[in-house]
């Protein structure tokens, strides 16, 4: 299953944290599966370089060996969201959502593996765990992909609206307020809950779309307050509300609504 929108192609950066000099033993130690690791990394040798820094992981002392533990961890991450790539490519869903898993357990501060696995669970069409994972991805991403991981949990729930699937909106959209704020999603809400007759949860919705972001886009939220108040039998709210809607593409309709309801 495709996602319907733009994906931004994820860059990740390959910056090796530095090795840390083999200790010369016949054991293999914590520092020389590192730096083994790394070299299978450079390599391409995902699946290879993930295994030697989980080695070198179980056997490194957690107080002595804090720089290699540190190291290995952050590579690992790396490796792993090479291997859900591959995977993924190859369409092992299941496999790809486990290699993700592993390289968040690793770094959860490395974003690519939450976006990354939000894709993954989109193709296998489970939109609700896409969506707590893009908006996860958001809240450790830099600030310059913040946003965009955001829009992308945002824009599932969208493709539910725009198809007129009610109750899969709702569903959705409550699943992404309990993980994130969205206007917009308030804003697909009110309007599920209207055409689902459940007014009050509508306008609740719509009251917090515009407490959020005042119209919105094309005034929408307006519109849809206006909507509710009608549905709800109450005239003058409803008149109110649409006279804000000043612009876009729900202005016409907002004010044929205030001219018939004024001469009812």
């Amino acid at each position: 299953m495709k996602l319907g929108f733009r994906l931004f192609t994820i860059a990740v950066l390959l910056t090796l944290m530095g090795t840390v000099p083999a200790i010369s033993q016949d054991e293999a130690t914590p520092a020389s599966l590192y730096n083994d690791g790394v070299a299978a990394l450079k390599a391409k040798e995902y699946t290879k370089a993930l295994d030697l820094f989980e080695q070198s992981l179980e056997k490194a002392d957690p107080e002595a060996d804090q720089k290699i533990v540190s190291l290995a961890q952050r590579n690992g991450a790396i490796a792993a969201y090479y291997c859900g790539r591959d995977a993924r490519k190859a369409g092992n869903l299941d496999e790809s959502v486990a290699f993700y898993d592993k390289g968040i357990e690793m770094n959860p501060d490395f974003y690519n593996n939450y976006s990354s696995k939000a894709l993954a669970l989109n193709e296998k069409e489970d939109i609700a765990g896409a969506i707590k994972a893009f908006i996860k991805a958001s809240e450790v991403a830099k600030e310059d992909k913040a946003p965009e991981m955001l829009d992308n949990a945002r824009k599932l729930v969208y493709n539910s609206y725009s198809k007129d699937e009610w109750e899969k909106t709702i569903k959705l959209g409550n699943i992404f307020l309990e993980n994130g704020e969205s206007a917009d999603v308030r804003f697909y809400l009110a309007r599920a809950y209207k055409a689902t007759n459940q007014l009050d949860q509508a306008l609740e919705q719509a009251n917090k779309a515009i407490e959020l972001a005042e119209g919105g886009e094309d005034d929408q939220n307006y519109f849809a307050q206006g909507e509710i108040y009608e549905a709800m039998g109450n005239t003058s709210a409803a008149i109110a509300a649409y006279k804000k809607v000043t612009d876009g593409k729900y202005s016409e309709m907002a004010q044929y609504k205030v001219n018939q309801m004024a001469n009812q």
